[in-house]
């Protein structure tokens, strides 16, 4: 009608304006024969879950542009109703091959992104866990991956989500004269460490922590990327300590079923540790 302002071709179908972001893939669902519903992690919106019609078929676009460790720019219609987005274009930005070559990290590549599905947030901007993702998948392509990394990642990425375990000060009193070579205790339910003087009244759910692996977790903190391991790296039994105690530390702070995890260390640390990493006693 002469006079009436053009309508926008999604204006039937209730969308709003498209939007674009970078994107890792989180997880892969299958929503029929021909297309997926695709969880992603991005820096702006946080968790982002888009329905990609017809991804299967042989001729679409999307065919070989989105999988678990790419980066991808995602162009998608915002849809407030039912958490559910569409994509209509996705183009991947970083392939990472060596996912496909490293049989390990591959593994953790699988664990690495189950986690980050469990901490990012719908509609929360977060670019410290997408960067950290990147810099963790960019280094895990490159060799395979180990149990070190595997626990460093863990360390940042519940950090990056707001769970960062308090290493630098003892929970109960503030101090941070913390003395390695004397008594330290973690409380999972305080969200840290226990200097040796609050330590005469352990609480209930305390642990021991040795003075080496606590050096360990604390340089891990340090670390703002993830680097190659030296040969004299934490010992077995400071992997093992180390591993029980993000256990604890998740257990208390975030609903994760173990199960992922458990499959994860127990492939990237066999050997040296007869115990699955964070169960149980040691040996």
């Amino acid at each position: 009608m002469i006079g009436d302002e053009p309508r926008s071709p999604n204006a039937k179908s209730g969308m709003n304006p498209t939007d674009v972001q970078p994107a890792i893939p989180l997880r892969i669902r299958p929503y029929s024969r021909t297309s997926h519903i695709v969880a992603w992690l991005t820096p702006g919106n946080g968790r982002l879950v888009t329905l990609i019609k017809g991804s299967c078929r042989v001729r679409s676009s999307f065919l070989g542009q989105y999988d678990l460790g790419y980066t991808c720019e995602l162009v998608y219609y915002r849809r407030e109703r039912f958490g559910l987005h569409l994509a209509r274009e996705c183009a991947v930005v970083k392939a990472r091959p060596g996912f496909r070559c490293f049989w390990k990290s591959a593994v953790w590549l699988s664990y690495a992104s189950f986690l980050l599905d469990r901490l990012a947030v719908e509609s929360h901007c977060q670019p410290e866990l997408f960067r950290l993702a990147e810099s963790a998948m960019d280094h895990a392509s490159a060799r395979p991956a180990n149990i070190n990394l595997a626990l460093w990642f863990e360390l940042h990425a519940i950090s990056a989500a707001g769970f960062r375990p308090r290493l630098d000060s003892c929970c109960a009193c503030g101090s941070d004269s913390l003395q390695p070579d004397g008594r330290l205790l973690f409380s999972p339910r305080s969200g840290g460490i226990i200097c040796a003087e609050c330590a005469r009244r352990p609480q209930d759910d305390s642990m021991p922590l040795s003075a080496a692996t606590f050096s360990v977790l604390r340089s891990w903190l340090r670390l703002d990327s993830p680097q190659e391991h030296a040969a004299d790296g934490p010992s077995p039994r400071q992997i093992y300590e180390a591993s029980a105690l993000i256990k604890r530390f998740m257990d208390y702070h975030l609903d994760i079923p173990p199960e992922n995890r458990y499959a994860c260390l127990q492939l990237l640390g066999s050997g040296p540790i007869s115990s699955p990493p964070g169960w149980g006693e040691p040996s």
